[in-house]
């Protein structure tokens, strides 16, 4: 069994980029959408439809992720998607196309699966 202390400063900076993960990758979009709607020539149900499908795929991402946790470790896998929600971010931002939109939500709510939650309590 593991050492149950975990130092204090390793579990507030864990804290804080769940705070900082967690309103960039997820809360903001409800905010962003009308935005991105007009952006994309769309409608703002449409692009919760997409937010909605990447969620699945996120979902059934969740295994590979985990595996991937256990045969390299949890932080290792935090720090990869860490760099890969800031990509994905960025192509968000840039989406010329629906179809771009679309696939950047996916590949965030992908590297969403890898920096939030689930990962942090297999780090601590």
């Amino acid at each position: 069994m593991r050492n149950a202390n975990v130092p204090v400063g390793f579990v507030a900076a864990l804290g804080l980029t769940q705070i900082i993960g967690y309103g960039t990758l997820y809360y903001s979009f409800s905010i962003l959408a009308p935005g991105m709607a007009a952006d994309l020539g769309i409608t703002v149900p449409q692009v919760f439809a997409v937010f909605s499908a990447s969620l699945f795929v996120g979902g059934l991402s969740a295994p590979y992720i985990g595996r991937q946790m256990d045969r390299i470790g949890a932080a290792s896998v935090m720090a990869i998607g860490s760099a890969l929600s800031a990509l994905t971010l960025i192509l968000c931002a840039w989406s010329p196309s629906v179809a771009i939109f679309a696939l950047a939500i996916v590949l965030l709510e992908i590297s969403s699966g890898m920096v939030q939650y689930q990962a942090a309590f297999a780090a601590l």
